[in-house]
């Protein structure tokens, strides 16, 4: 019987090289989870260049470096890696199961004449619904074969039943192929920050218990931020604006950064979780106005740490943060003067730290595990 015999996974774990961002999260608490409960089967992730210092595995996890081909194109260069040197290994290696925890499954069909199956995570469509994310003839190429390839795969996770309605309308996958897996954050959110570690962060940046908004997340477009900074301008409020993060690239769709000019807005760039916890839990609130969304992982480090939460009122949001949240369309002001009222303040707290409790990595990798074993 193949469910109870050891299978070999391979993992394309190209995110892992950014676990600042949504995807490196999902790779890198994932992974760890399904070897902590997985000690059946064997896991390789392939990279192209060694991990960031702190990323570390149980032992049935090994990592392989494939480098990548020297193309002067940076496009090129990750094409390549993804379509030619991780398709050819997990062939040589003679692997199970193959997992891109993003769409970068083989495009050709040759692959899948293998008898490798195939397991794809889309977070979102939003690259294949905007034409703002395909700029360049490569990038547009990029998704619309990424795009065709995401039929190709024999089982397709995602984090959110809004993105699940997406991909079967978009890609065409039939519905029966897409299984929602939700998301968690990492441990270090679901610690108490220690009186040390808020003070010196309070103090690091100029700030006072409870008297900052904080946002944590991308700077593209969707994100919204631009509309958030000219909102929070617009306040006749004491509360600082906290803004955490950084642009990922310099162009156009990155450009809600350049508005973020005033003495009361902080611009922290990227920082290490425990700074961002401590961030969280001494806020005033945390706000996200994002118009698009596949999951959202801030909205849960930020429950984790009771936070009151003040979100774009969007399917996704509502979803995940069902009435836990402050949900907001065109004007912030009427959320910032609910939570001006203590109990009205503490009572949002108690509901992000319940709301908190309703996601679980560990949960996550177990519903993973037994799709692995129904896979063959």
């Amino acid at each position: 019987n193949f469910k109870t015999c050891k299978m070999k996974i391979a993992v394309n774990a190209l995110a892992l090289l950014k676990p600042y961002t949504g995807i490196g999260q999902y790779t890198k608490n994932l992974i760890e989870s399904l070897g902590k409960i997985d000690k059946r089967n064997e896991y390789i992730l392939v990279v192209p260049k060694k991990l960031p210092k702190g990323i570390k595995f149980s032992k049935n996890i090994k990592v392989k470096v494939l480098p990548e081909k020297k193309f002067k194109s940076a496009g090129m260069r990750k094409t390549w890696w993804e379509q030619i040197i991780v398709p050819e290994f997990f062939v040589k290696e003679k692997v199970d199961i193959a997992f891109f925890p993003y769409p970068s499954n083989p495009w050709t069909l040759d692959f899948y004449k293998k008898n490798i199956k195939v397991i794809l995570t889309v977070h979102d469509c939003i690259p294949w619904k905007h034409r703002h994310y395909r700029k360049g003839l490569l990038s547009k190429m990029y998704h619309g074969q990424s795009k065709r390839a995401v039929k190709k795969a024999d089982l397709v996770l995602t984090v959110s039943k809004s993105s699940k309605k997406d991909i079967v309308d978009i890609c065409k996958v039939p519905e029966k192929k897409v299984e929602v897996i939700y998301n968690d954050v990492s441990k270090i959110y679901k610690k108490k920050v220690s009186d040390s570690l808020s003070k010196k962060i309070l103090e690091k940046y100029n700030l006072k218990k409870g008297k900052y908004l904080v946002y944590v997340g991308g700077y593209d477009k969707r994100k919204n931020v631009k509309f958030l900074i000219n909102e929070y301008l617009n306040l006749d409020t004491n509360l600082k604006l906290v803004l955490v993060g950084d642009k990922l690239f310099q162009n156009k769709l990155y450009k809600s950064l350049d508005y973020a000019n005033n003495e009361n807005i902080v611009h922290t760039g990227f920082l290490p979780e425990e700074e961002i916890a401590a961030l969280y839990k001494n806020s005033f609130a945390f706000i996200h106005l994002s118009k698009e969304e596949g999951f959202n992982i801030p909205i849960i480090e930020a429950a984790n740490q009771g936070a009151p939460l003040i979100l774009s009122n969007i399917k996704v949001h509502k979803e995940i943060a069902a009435s836990a949240a402050l949900y907001v369309g065109t004007n912030i002001k009427t959320a910032i003067k609910k939570l001006s009222n203590q109990k009205t303040k503490n009572s949002y707290k108690r509901k992000s730290k319940k709301l908190a409790e309703n996601y679980s990595w560990e949960k996550s990798a177990k519903k993973f595990k037994n799709m692995l074993s129904s896979m063959k």
